[in-house]
């Protein structure tokens, strides 16, 4: 004996069929292209713009390693006239933001955040045996600063022989200055190309526009 199926029923079992028809011809989700966003920033010369994978790289690790790249002076603008106190406070403050910047994963962004680190703490070191020198009135307190000792001894001569001159200081200075870590040498020159090139590694399509030198 046949039962015959009641046609409620019957267009129910089409209808389910039907969605799941539908269901395995639709593309799922997870299968869909990435999305991607556009990301802009700036060097001494040019103006960019690229794209980035959000699930790959945030916008604020890209705006941190900018910033990193671009714009962290390592402290070269503090000043030993501000007195002892206020360079140290500086000083804090900037390392404890160049800790915090948030960067891509990328072993060529760390070192220079490192690099950065030793150039911010040559700058604190320099400024802050000036700060105590100009506090006591006794320029031999230089002599604290362990990198200018075998290097700036003219300077040091001059500075020796007439403790108050501000040229003689200004001299001694520059000569110290110029002793900070990763300057005009081959290998900065090389980290520099390797910073550039993991940076831009987390971007594509990138497009610039550069004013003249």
């Amino acid at each position: 004996m046949i039962t015959k199926i009641p046609p409620t029923l019957l267009r129910q079992a089409v209808y389910t069929l039907l969605l799941g028809l539908v269901a395995c011809a639709t593309p799922s989700k997870q299968a869909a292209a990435p999305a991607s966003a556009v990301f802009t920033w700036q060097d001494e010369l040019c103006d960019y713009q690229g794209h980035y994978r959000p699930q790959q790289v945030s916008a604020r690790q890209l705006n941190d390693a900018v910033t990193l790249i671009y714009q962290f002076n390592s402290l070269a603008d503090v000043r030993a006239t501000d007195g002892v106190d206020k360079v140290r406070r500086v000083y804090e403050a900037h390392l404890q933001r160049l800790q915090q910047l948030t960067l891509p994963p990328s072993p060529e962004l760390e070192k220079l955040r490192r690099q950065k680190a030793a150039q911010s703490r040559f700058f604190y070191d320099l400024a802050l045996v000036e700060a105590r020198a100009l506090s006591a009135g006794d320029m031999r307190v230089l002599q604290q600063f362990a990198p200018a000792r075998q290097v700036c001894t003219s300077q040091w001569q001059q500075l020796a022989a007439a403790p108050n001159s501000r040229d003689a200081w200004r001299q001694w200075h520059n000569c110290a200055n110029h002793l900070q870590p990763g300057v005009q040498s081959e290998q900065s020159e090389r980290d520099h190309q390797a910073v550039q090139r993991a940076f831009r590694a987390q971007l594509f399509n990138i497009k610039s526009e550069c004013s003249e030198p």
